[in-house]
């Protein structure tokens, strides 16, 4: 597909998933993502991030392809990978404010219509119930925490622009330097992307989905900071709109036990991810 532009064997693999994307880090400093489905939905919401100053990447097609995505190469890493940065803490809170006005900015609300809903699954995650399967000991709690959210999460929430997969390492960061060279301890620029699963939803989609990842890695800091950003621009949404927790790793992941457990026990306590802040 790339023909006599780049040269296959240089380019290297961001991502690979089976069957539905590839992303690929081309030399001249471009990175392109290959879909198992046409991606003219991604390019509309792409735009309306744009619209409402949301900090994400231009997106353009690839030679006319409608499957094909191309960006440029940004920044020095994703933020899961640089989370023991010093300047992680002030990046999550930039992240957090960006995503409170992308959920209830003024301009975000005027560039809704027409946009597709996002990509999130079902309101009980498949994998509560997958997971009664794998983990038997944790059956009844599993069961529990699926009849809690089945009875908790609305039917219809009110929808807003979310990102639908949002955690660190959806979030590239750049150099502090850039944005003050004099202001050592400046917040680093961010950009957020994988646009994919961006689309109307629930708020706390994203609230969810960022805490849940950083229960499952250890990395409080990085939620607290989240939220300290969020709710400082913005009241974090209503109670009957809680967050909803994203898939934990799955069984290849040599630790993948452990943090399935730790999620199915925080439901007796609190919100998904509620311990992270």
């Amino acid at each position: 597909m790339l023909g006599a532009q780049a040269d296959p064997v240089a380019a290297g693999i961001l991502s690979y998933n089976p069957a539905r994307h590839l992303v690929l880090d081309l030399p001249g400093g471009e990175v392109l993502r290959i879909s198992h489905r046409r991606l003219d939905d991604v390019l509309r919401v792409a735009e309306a991030w744009h619209e409402a100053g949301a900090p994400t990447l231009p997106l353009s097609p690839w030679r006319d392809r409608p499957d094909v995505l191309v960006a440029e190469r940004w920044g020095r890493g994703d933020l899961a990978a640089l989370r023991h940065d010093p300047a992680a803490g002030r990046a999550a809170e930039t992240v957090g404010v960006s995503i409170a006005r992308l959920h209830h900015g003024e301009q975000s609300r005027h560039r809704r219509a027409g946009l597709p809903s996002a990509r999130t699954g079902g309101r009980v995650p498949a994998v509560v119930h997958a997971l009664r399967t794998l983990l038997p000991d944790r059956a009844d709690p599993l069961a529990r925490l699926a009849a809690r959210l089945d009875e908790t999460l609305p039917a219809a929430p009110s929808a807003t622009l979310v990102h639908g997969d949002l955690s660190p390492d959806q979030v590239l960061a750049g150099d502090p330097a850039a944005t003050d060279p004099t202001v050592t301890e400046a917040a680093p620029p961010i950009r957020i992307i994988d646009l994919d699963r961006s689309g109307l939803g629930a708020a706390g989609l994203d609230l969810g989905s960022w805490l849940a990842w950083c229960l499952v890695e250890e990395a409080p800091d990085l939620g607290a900071a989240f939220l300290a950003g969020y709710t400082c621009e913005q009241a974090a949404p209503a109670r009957r709109e809680p967050p909803r927790a994203r898939s934990p790793p799955g069984p290849r992941a040599p630790s993948w036990p452990a943090p399935s457990t730790r999620c199915a026990g925080s439901s007796r306590t609190g919100s998904p991810g509620s311990s992270a802040a």
